[in-house]
């Protein structure tokens, strides 16, 4: 990405990650939603079953019940600027 912005004209001001852990899969979790994103857009194009669609995500409550739910996946932060122009 850096030499991408570099290359369109940017100065790379740097990077930084923003991580998303969830250990629980409950209403206010990003998993959750993402999940359920997931549920339905597999749904619409029938390539796997409604049984095993729900199987699938119901196993996440199960996990959170018992304590053993893990959900991680990073963001990516790029800082960049547009150099001014000096007209002299």
């Amino acid at each position: 990405m850096a030499y991408k912005l570099v290359n369109a004209g940017f100065r790379f001001d740097g990077a930084a990650i923003f991580p998303i852990l969830n250990l629980q899969c409950d209403d206010d979790s990003y998993s959750k939603g993402l999940a359920q994103g997931i549920r339905d857009f597999v749904a619409r194009k029938t390539d796997v079953s409604a049984d095993d669609l729900s199987a699938w995500h119901g196993e996440f409550e199960h996990l959170s019940e018992a304590g053993r739910y893990f959900f991680s996946t990073n963001r990516y932060i790029f800082k960049a600027s547009k150099p001014t122009t000096h007209t002299g």
